[in-house]
């Protein structure tokens, strides 16, 4: 018996299962009604950062981004700056404790 490890979620290309909330996200954005804070909740591993890591490609390299196919397009500029986390518009935070990281941090 394996393990299958989950993968990293900036790495997944294609998005799978969640084209409708992605769409509903795409539509909100495009009118200008998306809202100034979004909470995404449910269980570990169920697509919840690879749905925004999509959003985030549609909306700062939407040239390279497939929406027909839901797909990021390997290695152009933005691509491989969001997977440095060299891009300076998104600010990437990651970890389970988020009690230590005050508003002074985030500016």
């Amino acid at each position: 018996m394996s393990i299958k490890s989950i993968p990293d979620p900036k790495e997944t290309k294609n998005l799978y299962g969640l084209n409708k909330y992605f769409k509903t996200l795409k539509n909100l954005y495009l009118t200008n009604k998306f809202p100034k804070v979004t909470l995404l909740s449910g269980n570990k591993g169920i697509g919840k950062s690879t749905l925004i890591y999509h959003l985030l490609h549609f909306i700062f390299d939407r040239d390279n981004y497939n929406e027909e196919k839901n797909s990021i397009k390997n290695g152009t500029l933005f691509n491989k700056q969001f997977l440095n986390n060299l891009y300076p518009n998104i600010l990437h935070i990651k970890g389970i404790n988020f009690k230590t990281i005050s508003i002074d941090d985030i500016r």
